[in-house]
C-alpha cells in the first residue's frame, strides 16, 4: 500500500497522443475533447514510474506480434531495457503493452488464444509500473 499511496499522490503529467498515432482516446466529450480519465499520464516517484490511460484504435489493426507505437516517452522515464506487460482489453481479449528500444509505448498481440483484429471502440486500458 505504501508505494501505491506515493504514486497516487504524485504529480501526473499528460502524454498527449501525436496526430499521426494509430490510436485515439477511448472517450471524448461533446466538443470532441478527450475526457480526462482516458488521457495518458505518467507519474515518477524516485526511480518508480507509473503510466496509465485508456485508448482505442482509430482504424482496425490486424492481429500481429508486430509492435505499434502509441506515444513517445520523455527521457526522464526511459528504462534501461525493453519492458512488456499484459493488459486486459475488451471482453476476454488481452494485449501486450511495452516500451521498445526507440522509447515508444507500444501495442501488440491483441486477442485471446491467438491474435485478433483490434477495432475502433475496443477498450485498451492500462496502468503499469516499472523501476528505472
Amino acid at each position: 500500500g505504501h508505494v501505491l499511496n506515493l504514486i497516487d499522490k504524485a504529480e501526473w503529467i499528460e502524454l498527449p497522443l501525436p496526430e499521426d498515432s494509430q490510436f485515439d482516446y477511448y472517450s471524448k466529450d461533446d466538443a470532441g475533447n478527450p475526457k480526462p480519465e482516458f488521457k495518458i499520464y505518467y507519474a515518477k516517484v524516485g526511480n518508480l514510474v507509473c503510466i496509465r490511460g485508456t485508448i482505442t484504435p482509430k482504424e482496425a489493426i490486424p492481429g500481429s506480434a508486430t509492435t505499434i507505437p502509441i506515444v513517445k516517452l520523455p527521457d526522464e522515464i526511459i528504462p534501461d531495457g525493453t519492458i512488456n506487460q499484459l493488459c486486459q482489453g475488451t471482453s476476454k481479449n488481452i494485449w501486450l503493452i511495452g516500451i521498445d528500444s526507440s522509447n515508444n509505448l507500444t501495442f501488440s498481440r491483441y486477442g485471446t488464444n491467438e491474435v485478433a483484429t483490434c477495432k475502433p471502440g475496443n477498450w485498451l486500458s492500462f496502468k503499469f509500473m516499472y523501476i528505472l
